[in-house]
């Protein structure tokens, strides 16, 4: 069986390097946003993990979840809106236990593991005015990512 050249080497390490950097973006995000799960890169497909409830008994504990999604660029895109979604799930979930426990006069704090995500801990964008945007729109050299003007 050949060995792989060097630059074949290099092209590997580099596509790899460019995925982990990729997700380390991803986390940064969902880091601030106050999301409880990360993205992982497990080979060339991604996962996500998170806190979740033991399937048997009581308690939490960090879990890894196979999504088989490819390190691709609508990969990328797809497992940090399954990421959210997961986080939406989980914090549901707590609010509809957290209310059973009130409704059965239980005294425990569910929602805890919520998560600290929502509208509140969203970061304001830095968006131009409109007038720079108008000035700018026909220098953009790729007219799909021009937006259309309507008046």
């Amino acid at each position: 069986m050949p060995t792989p050249s060097a630059k074949q080497k290099a092209a590997k390490t580099d596509n790899g390097s460019k995925a982990e950097q990729k997700v380390s973006q991803i986390n940064e995000r969902l880091k601030a946003a106050g999301v409880p799960v990360r993205v992982r890169l497990n080979g060339k497909v991604l996962g996500l993990r998170a806190t979740l409830p033991l399937k048997v008994g009581t308690g939490r504990k960090q879990q890894d979840i196979r999504m088989g999604i490819p390190t691709t660029k609508e990969g990328f895109e797809d497992i940090e809106t399954e990421a959210y979604k997961l986080a939406d799930q989980i914090k549901r979930k707590c609010q509809r236990l957290q209310a059973l426990a009130d409704y059965a006069d239980k005294k425990v704090d569910l929602l805890q593991y919520q998560g600290k995500y929502g509208a509140k801990s969203a970061q304001p964008r830095d968006i131009p005015p409109d007038e720079l945007i108008e000035e700018w729109h026909d220098r953009i050299p790729n007219a799909s990512w021009q937006c259309r003007v309507v008046s």
